[in-house]
């Protein structure tokens, strides 16, 4: 998805018709969002998010929006496997796994220690079955 400027509608002007109209969508959008989560922060914090989405997907779906292009591309079906073309990819995968497991370690761990902090009973969690899960 692109976000530019059409060579129709390309003017020495920063502020053209388009971006004013983007700007105030922008704008009404928070407003409206900003509304919402003060009158049900409290009572029923999700409605703001599934009102601004719903309402998005009507504006883009109903309104032009000359800045907006989205690109075409096939519909495929396949499993979520990478192509171990090069020994970096195979780095990359295994680098990224780490990251999230020393990630997940931590805030198990820290998890862990606060839940023996707020346990009146001062009972031990064991760290060790969620740990070797990771």
């Amino acid at each position: 998805m692109k976000y530019e400027i059409t060579p129709a509608l390309e003017t020495d002007a920063f502020w053209n018709l388009a971006r004013i109209e983007m700007m105030l969508i922008s704008l009404t959008g928070l407003g409206f969002f900003l509304y919402l989560f003060v009158r049900f922060q409290y009572t029923q914090p999700v409605i703001p998010y599934f009102v601004l989405i719903i309402v998005s997907m009507f504006i883009a779906h109903f309104m032009s929006m000359p800045m907006l292009h989205v690109d075409d591309v096939p519909l495929t079906f396949s499993l979520p496997l990478p192509r171990f073309d090069s020994a970096l990819v195979l780095f990359y995968v295994f680098g990224f796994a780490l990251m999230l497991a020393v990630i997940d370690v931590i805030e198990q761990v820290m998890s862990n220690a606060a839940i023996e902090k707020i346990d009146r009973l001062k009972r031990k969690c064991n760290t060790n079955n969620s740990l070797l899960a990771i």
